[in-house]
């Protein structure tokens, strides 16, 4: 199922999709990917992952999205396997404050999408310093919003696309294609 925003509609597959994965946290950012949200009505704001964190009691993000009703921030729930909800999205962030070495980026960058992450993030950022682009700096808001509105300008606006992102999805999906580097990926951590 597509995912629906707080309203019940379903995300438009047409316009932009801005991705963010995991379980809605302060330690995973969540709060600075609603505000972008709030920021950025032109786009779209989807949220893959399980919404209620148990690490708090009470969820301040999680009443800001049933007050605040954005029209513009979706939810997929928790989901098993986030591969047809990165599909939708035309840029991924990893909005996290911390995360040692989250397997999402490389997800994101198996399929094609560009990936953003603040540099102290954790692992993720040496990968995203080559693949994608990090952010340095003290975690805000503003970075993000600046950048996603670099990456995905307002219509007739020209859009930035590195000239490696569709080198890497050309050589990606003529060594192995999408599906078989997916599983691969997807055998390596197993072994891990």
């Amino acid at each position: 199922p597509l995912p629906q925003n707080a309203k019940g509609e379903e995300i438009d597959r047409e316009c932009p999709i801005v991705c963010a994965c995991g379980v809605a946290s302060h330690r995973k950012g969540v709060d600075f990917f609603f505000e972008a949200a709030r920021q950025l009505p032109q786009l779209q704001f989807l949220w893959v992952g399980k919404w209620r964190s148990d690490e708090l009691s009470v969820n301040p993000i999680e009443q800001n999205f049933s007050q605040d009703t954005l029209e513009n921030f979706f939810l997929s729930g928790e989901v098993k396997n986030p591969h047809f909800y990165l599909n939708l999205a035309d840029l991924f962030v990893l909005t996290s404050r911390e995360d040692p070495q989250p397997l999402i980026v490389f997800e994101a960058l198996i399929l094609g999408k560009q990936a953003v992450c603040f540099s102290g993030t954790g692992g993720t950022r040496f990968v995203l310093d080559r693949y994608g682009y990090v952010l340095h700096g003290e975690p805000s808001v503003e970075r993000i919003v600046s950048t996603i509105s670099r990456l995905l300008p307002a219509s007739g606006e020209r859009s930035f696309t590195p000239d490696w992102l569709d080198t890497m999805k050309k050589t990606m999906s003529d060594r192995y294609g999408k599906q078989e580097a997916l599983s691969k990926f997807e055998q390596f951590i197993g072994m891990v």
